[in-house]
């Protein structure tokens, strides 16, 4: 990002995040805010698939010990 942005280099993701935005907007700041959404929207997705993971094994656990029992 420093490269590109800082040092007016623009590279593959300047030009990617240039093809969805207006040529007014083209600016560090977009570029910058443009990544930290995209990196706040994969930690979300992160969060919540790890949250869904922890439910399911605890869901098969439960059954595996319920049947563990119940032989």
């Amino acid at each position: 990002m420093v490269d590109e942005v800082l040092l007016e280099e623009p590279g593959p993701t300047v030009a990617f995040i240039q093809q969805f935005s207006p040529d007014s907007w083209h600016g560090p700041v977009l570029y910058i805010l443009a990544v930290l959404l995209f990196t706040l929207v994969l930690r979300v997705a992160s969060v919540i698939l790890n949250v869904a993971q922890s439910r399911y094994f605890t869901l098969i656990a439960k059954r595996i010990t319920f049947r563990i029992r119940q032989n």
